[in-house]
């Protein structure tokens, strides 16, 4: 199971992470415009324009109106790099 550390660090070094929340598949993003999630390629529910990368985690983005880290223990993370 992914921890928070795990994730964040994640995001730090390969930017990108794939997750599933109530049987949807979310796909986490960042690069130099910020970080974005994508419910579907043409579907973007959320984004941050900031050098923060951790402010897409406190942004309500689901239907039920959780945010990612409110909704942590809910969510199986399918791509990121455990940190060891």
């Amino acid at each position: 199971m992914a921890t928070m550390d795990d994730i964040l660090f994640d995001l730090e070094i390969n930017y990108e992470l794939e997750f599933i929340y109530q049987g949807q598949h979310y796909y986490l993003g960042y690069n130099d415009d910020g970080c974005f999630v994508l419910e579907s390629p043409d579907k973007e529910i959320g984004a941050t324009h900031s050098d923060d990368y951790t402010e897409i985690l406190d942004i309500p983005i689901f239907e039920d109106g959780k945010t990612i880290r409110e909704a942590f223990n809910e969510i199986e993370f399918t791509f990121y790099q455990p940190k060891d």
